[in-house]
């Protein structure tokens, strides 16, 4: 009894420790998702003093609006999910975690500009070195509802204006170029246009030196689109970083803090690049620049950052732009008369300019790395090829082609510094590259063959080839700013053309003796052949070409022509070598000439050795062309 007794007490304590490990399990399990629990906001929410931890996600679905009433902590990951994220943050926001939005295509509209993040700062906000702020669309961080972007216009009118040479007061920016530059309609932004001062809030700062008051400071790593091949790249493997998708238009970064402070420090912020160009196939006469529309046109160029504030400070800021992007193919079809094909343009790199109203400070190294002009595109044009015959003339001649690639995108930047802009020395710019030109390539069309004795084939079509330039770079910049360490300046190159002909038809064979060749070809009415060989006994006949134009001849008055002298193959003309040919014009002998040499040089084979003959006179009572062999046997005579 004492035996079973124990058995019984050590089976209930081993039944102990399992349930205990049981309970311990599940706790785990339910600590574990409840520390990395997942929060879904799916219609507009107002969290009072709100703090989301780390290792946690809030999601926010189909454009909900996010109000924070108090304090606001992001330690964790507040991203979107079918649609922008609009953050109001009512007092002071501090990030430390990741605010993150990639748009998906099912989720923009067509016409619509593409946002993807809305933050509304209306007291002060503090992103930290360790913080993320990531899209792959429009990014818009304001003091006031009333200085959000919404229009398509909107946007677009701030894209343009951010890379032109305009701006009154204290100002930093753009990189720009010499071209024409589009200015944008200050009405619509109400703290641009200093008579619409009042529209806006009025808070000031504490203090001159923006101790209190309302701001943004951003730290950490802000990645517009996605960085690729940039230097010391600080993003993780797991950052869910995203190409800008085709359907997304340009991207534009705004910032506007007319009464508080922007201060970028310690950041990195990466942009991506310019769309490439649509490309073109099909049709005879494609112009890829005259047929793309204003928006692709500026979705070549790449993203752009616009930041204006009462102060803006800049200390350890390094902004990488990016590179424009490609212009489009242009690829005619294959039976074109002509084709032309003009392929499209680099796009510009990206760009920023920073505006305030009483001062910009660079404490530290602000470090602009350039991104390259956009390449050219391509352009391939193809002509049709003759149709086989005879009486036919224009149609038997292949057809033309030109073929035009895309310039590459030119860098020549000038930095613009203006007003009370202090610490520029503390600038520093890296290598810049300019668009490679587009190649051009040409396929004119082949003559057709002549299908009737004594009929030349058609003449090959002209294939015009014209590459694209590569863009030229140069760099102006204010006093005291410098260049990173082993920067370089290089000019991108110029793209790869041949022009070239169409191969000539084949010539039809030497009409018979006695055979009414008048019924085989008749020339144009501006060419007068009275007789042609005469019917002496001989054994070989003429064939001329025009120096000038390539074209086969049936009379060589006022011109210069390439002389064969021919034969059906019997006899063979290579024997009959060295040949001399005397021309004569009102019974005097003008001109002779000698064929001899290497009968490979020149001799076609046994149907034909040539040189060139002399000029022709115009005016003649009377023109005889005579060949004679070796032998001073009278082969072939011309008369006209």
């Amino acid at each position: 009894m004492v035996k079973t007794n124990k058995n019984i007490r050590l089976t209930l304590s081993h039944a102990k420790y399992m349930i205990l490990a049981i309970v311990i399990i599940l706790l785990a399990v339910l600590g574990y998702r409840q520390f990395f629990a997942t929060q879904i906001i799916s219609a507009d929410t107002t969290l009072t003093n709100f703090t989301l931890d780390k290792l946690k996600t809030l999601i926010v679905k189909n454009g909900a609006k996010l109000i924070f009433e108090g304090t606001a902590t992001i330690e964790g990951t507040l991203q979107c999910e079918g649609g922008q994220l609009y953050i109001d943050a009512n007092n002071d926001l501090t990030v430390s975690g990741s605010i993150i939005c990639n748009r998906n295509e099912e989720e923009v509209s067509r016409g619509e500009p593409s946002v993807g993040i809305i933050l509304i700062v209306r007291e002060r906000a503090e992103f930290t070195k360790d913080s993320y702020l990531v899209s792959n669309a429009h990014v818009q961080i304001v003091e006031d509802p009333k200085l959000l972007l919404t229009s398509q216009e909107d946007f677009r009118n701030v894209f343009s204006d951010t890379a032109a040479d305009t701006g009154s007061g204290i100002r930093i920016g753009p990189l720009f170029g010499q071209a024409a530059q589009q200015v944008y309609d200050t009405k619509a932004l109400p703290f641009l246009a200093k008579n619409n001062q009042e529209s806006i809030k009025t808070n000031v700062l504490g203090d001159q030196n923006g101790n209190t008051g309302k701001g943004v400071t951003l730290k950490g790593r802000i990645a517009i689109g996605v960085s690729v091949g940039r230097p010391d790249d600080p993003f993780p493997q797991w950052l869910d970083l995203k190409k800008v998708p085709k359907y997304l238009d340009y991207i534009l970064v705004w910032a506007a803090m007319p009464n508080g402070v922007l201060d970028v420090e310690d950041a990195h912020m990466f942009t991506p690049d310019g769309h490439d160009g649509q490309d073109i196939i099909g049709g005879c006469d494609i112009n890829v620049p005259e047929l793309e529309s204003t928006e692709d046109a500026l979705k070549r160029n790449a993203m752009r950052l616009r930041g204006h504030a009462k102060v803006i400070r800049v200390n350890n800021f390094n902004l990488y732009l990016g590179d424009g992007g490609k212009g489009g193919d242009a690829v005619t079809d294959r039976d074109c008369n002509p084709g032309r094909a003009v392929a499209g343009l680099g796009g510009n790199p990206a760009n920023f300019k920073f505006t305030a109203d009483e001062a910009i400070e660079i404490l530290g190294a602000f470090n602009i790395y350039p991104g390259r002009g956009g390449n050219g595109g391509k352009a391939i044009a193809y002509g049709r090829d003759g149709i086989d015959g005879c009486q036919e003339r224009e149609s038997m001649n292949g057809a033309d082609a030109f073929a035009t690639g895309g310039s590459g995108a030119a860098n020549p930047r000038v930095l613009r510094a203006q007003g009370n802009v202090q610490g520029l020395q503390n600038i520093f710019i890296g290598s810049m590259y300019g668009g490679d030109g587009g190649d051009a390539e040409v396929h004119p069309g082949k003559g057709g063959n002549a299908n009737k004795c004594d009929c030349p084939g058609g003449k090959g079509g002209r294939g015009m080839a014209t590459p694209g330039k590569g863009g030229q770079v140069s760099l102006r910049v204010p006093a005291g700013v410098q260049r990173i360490a082993g920067s370089e300046d290089v000019a991108g190159k110029d793209g790869f053309g041949e022009d070239a002909v169409g191969s000539k038809g084949v010539d039809g064979s030497k009409c018979p003796k006695g055979t009414d060749q008048t019924s085989v070809f008749t020339p144009k009415s501006d060419e007068s052949l009275t007789t042609t060989n005469t019917t002496e006994d001989v054994s070989g006949f003429f064939e001329f070409i025009d120096l000038a134009t390539g074209e086969n001849m049936t009379n060589i008055a006022g011109r210069q022509p390439h002389i064969i002298v021919a034969s059906s193959g019997s006899p063979d003309i290579q024997n009959l070598l060295p040949i001399t040919l005397r021309l004569t014009v009102d019974g005097q002998q003008i001109w002779t000439g000698t064929i001899s040499g290497d009968p490979s040089v020149v001799c076609r084979g046994a149907t034909g050795c040539s040189m060139d003959g002399s000029q022709v006179p115009s005016d003649f009572t009377s023109l005889t062309l005579s060949a004679y062999d070796k032998d001073g046997k009278l082969i072939s005579r011309y008369s006209e």
